[in-house]
């Protein structure tokens, strides 16, 4: 039976992988950002922009593939911590249940802990998948 968090952090694992491909397919930066022209990548590719989308083009350089890769290992790393944390919390409960009335205080301890981390992580996670809120498969209930 998966949680509510698994879920979520099943979802945003999938938005990333998606992400990186596409940011591994855009060309290389760094991007720049010259009067009506965005350039960068190993081509030199340029992009050009009409004056009345120069903002458009500071946003295409300021999100090169270089941030969006960086960003999404931040994520990643922030999932990693939250599933290894989730994994002690519940491989402690397993022996404490199968332990019955006599728990070893060092498996009560672990879950103790673990369940204070997972709580705290499960904020920024949820964090993590709010800008993907847009994307298809998202649910309300993963709101912060």
């Amino acid at each position: 039976m998966t949680t509510l968090m698994d879920d979520l952090v099943r979802w945003l694992g999938e938005q990333l992988d998606e992400d990186e491909r596409i940011a591994k397919m855009a060309s290389a930066g760094p991007w720049t950002r010259h009067v009506g022209r965005i350039t960068g990548g190993p081509e030199g590719r340029v992009l050009v922009a009409q004056q009345a989308q120069a903002w458009n083009a500071d946003h295409i350089a300021r999100h090169d593939p270089a941030r969006v890769l960086r960003e999404i290992e931040a994520k990643r790393r922030l999932l990693d911590d939250y599933t290894v944390t989730a994994r002690i919390r519940d491989e402690a409960a397993a022996r404490i249940k199968a332990a019955g009335d006599h728990p070893d205080p060092k498996d009560l301890e672990t879950w103790d802990r673990a369940q204070r981390e997972a709580a705290i992580l499960e904020g920024p996670v949820r964090l993590a998948a709010l800008p993907l809120a847009d994307r298809p498969g998202y649910r309300e209930e993963w709101r912060p």
